[in-house]
């Protein structure tokens, strides 16, 4: 990532800083979002959870959580894709 250079004390000075700062505003919108009542949710082992009980998520809770292979790709293509692989799978079960 940095092309086998050591960081500089100075460059990891920043990013503490800015982990430091992004952490503080992670916990002050979950604060915000108990507060108001809506849950906060968080991708744990790609397992959707949230801090609420019975919490059902609604698609912006969701949105931009899909793995790595669904970007780039339209969205049309990929269930169609999906789809097909799937049935050629229960085909092979049923063979």
């Amino acid at each position: 990532m940095n092309n086998g250079q050591k960081l500089t004390p100075e460059t990891v000075r920043r990013f503490l800083e800015m982990q430091r700062l992004g952490n503080i505003a992670v916990r002050k919108t979950q604060i915000e979002n108990r507060r108001l009542g809506i849950p906060n949710w968080y991708s744990i082992n790609g397992v959707l959870v949230s801090d609420q009980p019975n919490a059902q998520p609604l698609w912006q809770d969701v949105a931009g959580l899909a793995p790595y292979p669904l970007t780039g790709e339209d969205a049309q293509d990929w269930v169609s894709r999906t789809r097909k692989e799937g049935d050629e799978e229960r085909e092979k079960q049923w063979r």
